[in-house]
């Protein structure tokens, strides 16, 4: 497994190769603050991840590093905890406890 920090690393340096990415110019769209009616923001956040070139990296980068806050790969925190519980799920099915 590749360490949580070497994942941002990565991210980081793909973005910069990548050049400009849609959060970049709209940070506060991505991190919009809790009770700030920020559903529409949120919608847009989420509309901009679409056509991101880095996409995949973010959205996997924020699952691992359990990211508590934002938008990272056209995600926000509460269907990043749902994917995670999701991917938990799955491997616990294909890998049945002794005791089944």
């Amino acid at each position: 497994m590749i360490p949580i920090s070497q994942k941002l690393f990565s991210l980081l340096q793909e973005i910069e190769e990548k050049g400009e990415i849609p959060c970049q110019n709209a940070p506060n769209m991505f991190f919009p603050e809790p009770g700030s009616g920020g559903y529409q923001d949120t919608i847009w956040a989420k509309k901009l991840c679409e056509e991101c070139p880095v996409l995949k990296n973010c959205r996997d980068y924020a699952i691992e590093a359990k990211e508590p806050f934002g938008i990272w790969g056209g995600l926000t925190p509460v269907e990043r905890r749902t994917w995670r519980r999701s991917e938990k799920n799955a491997t616990s099915s294909l890998y049945p406890s002794p005791s089944e």
